[in-house]
C-alpha cells in the first residue's frame, strides 16, 4: 500500500494522476498526518523555537484538513475527503523534503531579517536556494490547485484561486497558533 501511495504521489506531482487515484487505507490515514507534522516541524525548526515550530506544524495540518473538508462539504463531495487530504499531505511531504536544504541555507538570513527588518533588501541572500524555494513553493501551489480541481470538479482558474486561498488560510492559522504558543 505504501509503495502504491508513493507511486501515485509522484504521478500527482507530475500532474499525471489526481486525488481519486490515491489509495485509501487505514495505515495511510494514520501515518500521513503525523509524518507531515514531523516534516513541517523540521522546516519551521530552522527559524523558530521548538514549541512554536511544533505548534505551527500541527496547526498547518489541522488547517489543511479543515479547509479541504469545508470545500468538499460546500460541493457535497465529502466522500472524497480522505483521498484528497491524503494526496495533499503526501505531495506536501515530498515537496517539503526537497525544500529543507534550501531552508537550512536561508535560515540565517531569515533570522537576521526577523531580528532587524531594516536589513530587508540590504542583506545579500543566497540566490540558488532562494530560487529553489520559490520554484518549490510555486510547484506546491500548482499541485494543490491540480488536486482541488479534480476533487471539487472545478476549472483551472478557480482551482488556482482555491489553492491560493488555502495557502493564505493555512499560513495565517499556523502563524496564529505559533504566536499563541510563543507568547505563552
Amino acid at each position: 500500500m505504501f509503495a502504491q501511495a508513493a507511486t501515485i504521489t509522484l504521478r500527482i506531482l507530475g500532474f499525471k494522476a489526481g486525488p481519486q487515484d490515491f489509495p485509501y487505507s487505514p495505515q495511510l490515514v494514520q501515518a500521513l498526518p503525523p509524518l507531515t507534522i514531523l516534516v513541517s516541524y523540521f522546516e519551521y525548526g530552522f527559524t523558530l523555537p521548538p514549541m512554536v515550530a511544533f505548534a505551527q506544524a500541527v496547526a498547518s495540518v489541522a488547517a489543511l484538513a479543515f479547509f479541504t473538508h469545508q470545500l468538499l462539504r460546500l460541493r457535497s463531495l465529502t466522500a472524497r475527503f480522505q483521498q484528497t487530504f491524503s494526496a495533499l499531505l503526501a505531495t506536501s511531504i515530498v515537496l517539503t523534503l526537497l525544500l529543507l536544504p534550501a531552508v537550512a541555507i536561508l535560515a540565517p538570513s531569515v533570522q537576521q531579517i526577523a531580528a532587524n527588518p531594516d536589513l530587508l533588501g540590504k542583506l545579500e541572500v543566497p540566490a540558488l536556494p532562494t530560487l529553489l524555494a520559490a520554484f518549490l513553493s510555486l510547484w506546491n501551489l500548482a499541485v494543490s490547485a491540480h488536486i482541488y480541481r479534480h476533487a471539487l470538479n472545478i476549472g483551472p482558474g478557480v482551482s488556482v484561486a482555491t489553492a491560493l486561498m488555502g495557502a493564505v488560510f493555512i499560513t495565517a492559522f499556523a502563524a496564529l497558533a505559533g504566536g499563541l504558543v510563543g507568547s505563552a
